[in-house]
């Protein structure tokens, strides 16, 4: 019961809050009224209390993620597994933020169903060569840099020839009922 009588005291005390500041590797959109003002970077930005005015911000230092395992047929029938690594930064913040709802989605929107076009019409051989890599990551900016991400990387890890078992699932089939 105290802690939401807390929370309901600091949320009205946030409304009078007329300032806000962001750090060295943050950037932000100030928005009044629902209209972007502005895109702003580290340091100290006054706004109009009572929700006027507000800040969406995000972190733009560059970060990794794991975009998971996957499994692929090389052009030449290899069937290869592998895990996906993507470097990655903020570019255009009002983009991410405004336009994007999740940057995390679009990163694999970019990069996955890339990586795989890319793979599939490669060699084994070819896996290992920089120059694949490169291309992959060439592909995956260019994907990339219209959701306000710029991709610096694209890493395979792990890859390894695998042995891949498709099962197919249905639900049911509506002539094959069982008494």
């Amino acid at each position: 019961m105290l802690d939401k009588l807390i929370d309901f005291v600091v949320q009205f005390a946030d409304l009078f809050k007329f300032w806000a500041v962001f750090g060295p590797n943050e950037a932000a959109v100030h928005i009044r009224l629902g209209r972007v003002l502005r895109v702003v970077g580290p340091g100290l930005y006054f706004r109009l209390p009572l929700n006027i005015d507000h800040f969406q911000w995000e972190c733009v230092a560059i970060r990794t993620t794991n975009l998971g395992a996957l499994a692929t047929t090389t052009s030449d029938g290899k069937q290869v597994g592998f895990e996906v690594v993507v470097t990655h930064k903020i570019h255009d913040i009002q983009t991410a933020l405004l336009k994007v709802w999740d940057v995390e989605d679009a990163i694999k929107d970019a990069c996955l169903g890339m990586i795989g076009q890319e793979l599939t019409l490669s060699t084994w051989a070819e896996l290992s060569l920089p120059a694949t890599l490169d291309k992959v990551t060439k592909v995956c900016r260019n994907k990339g840099w219209k959701y306000g991400v710029e991709i610096i990387s694209v890493q395979l890890a792990g890859v390894s020839l695998v042995k891949n078992i498709r099962i197919l699932q249905t639900s049911h089939y509506p002539f094959n009922k069982s008494v």
